[in-house]
């Protein structure tokens, strides 16, 4: 049988039907939770709920379903007296972190400094590292920035794709700190700035040392605040490609360069220039080519081929 595309609708229904159904099941008084960060907990559910409305723009509902999981859990992880230091076994993600409702993924990842470690041959080689412009959205006193990252040779890493030995990180997660900035996000596009700028500055609290408040008088000075500030604390944690969907879908330059031949006799080609405009279609990603071969009742979108400029 073959399967048409649903419409986006459609899609929308579907995830909260089954979330919704999720959260009268985690909260049946015959059931008992068991506290494993990777059994879905109540709270995790009603994030993860208020983060589909919020991307439904669906303000009132985002609202609502965040401030159910603050009501319960409202503690967040405490760093600003963390000694966090460049070394992978000091990550914001350790057994201290109790903001973390619900694990999806255990960091197994290979030790620092072996011949795999993130596509390249050693650490000074590698190609994967955090680009400048998110580094420079941390102030010297933001803690979260050694919490996330690795630092070698001048060189930035994100903790959640390596691991020391002997070290478990649990470090995609649903937290605490999703519901406060969604709700804050809520809260400004309902005009409500004070109550937003409250959510802001507790998660601010507990992640910058010194003076953590900000203040804003304009709904949209506000909003760029806290869209900067989801990209600081949801650090390479699978969040921004959805927030830049969403939020102004701006033109992204990227280059890369192909290498040709292999072994000793490879040679570095000149850099490619890919460039994604702004409002491009290509922020909707086709369906794999595998998918459409076996239902032949899904239609392309008709997405052309990225080519180099």
């Amino acid at each position: 049988t073959s399967f048409p595309r649903n419409n986006v609708q459609q899609c929308y229904d579907q995830i909260l039907s089954d979330l919704l159904a999720a959260e009268a099941i985690v909260t049946d008084p015959t059931v008992t939770p068991t506290g494993n960060v990777f059994h879905v907990s109540k709270e995790a559910v009603e994030i993860l709920l208020s983060r589909v409305y919020l991307y439904m723009q669906n303000w009132e509902k985002a609202k609502e379903f965040a401030s159910k999981a603050i009501a319960t859990k409202p503690n967040l992880y405490d760093i600003t007296t963390e000694n966090f230091t460049t070394f992978v076994t000091t990550s914001f993600f350790n057994a201290r972190n109790k903001e973390v409702l619900f694990s999806y993924h255990r960091n197994t990842k290979t030790a620092l400094g072996s011949a795999s470690y993130i596509f390249g041959t050693s650490q000074t080689a590698s190609i994967y590292v955090v680009a400048q412009e998110l580094l420079n959205l941390y102030s010297a006193t933001d803690k979260r920035l050694n919490g996330f990252t690795n630092s070698v040779s001048a060189r930035y890493f994100a903790k959640t794709m390596i691991q020391e030995s002997g070290t478990t990180l649990f470090d995609y997660a649903i937290r605490t700190a999703e519901a406060y900035l969604n709700r804050a996000e809520a809260m400004a596009q309902l005009n409500d700035l004070s109550g937003s700028l409250s959510d802001v500055n507790a998660l601010r609290a507990k992640r910058i040392t010194g003076t953590s408040s900000v203040s804003f008088t304009d709904k949209e000075s506000l909003l760029n605040f806290i869209y900067q500030e989801r990209r600081r604390e949801f650090f390479f944690q699978g969040h921004r490609w959805f927030d830049l969907r969403r939020t102004g879908r701006p033109s992204i330059t990227h280059y890369y360069t192909p290498v040709n031949g292999t072994g000793t006799g490879a040679t570095i080609g000149t850099p490619l220039k890919f460039v994604l405009n702004q409002n491009d279609p290509g922020y909707t990603i086709e369906l794999p080519a595998k998918e459409m071969t076996l239902n032949p009742a899904l239609v392309p979108l008709g997405i052309a081929e990225r080519q180099p400029q």
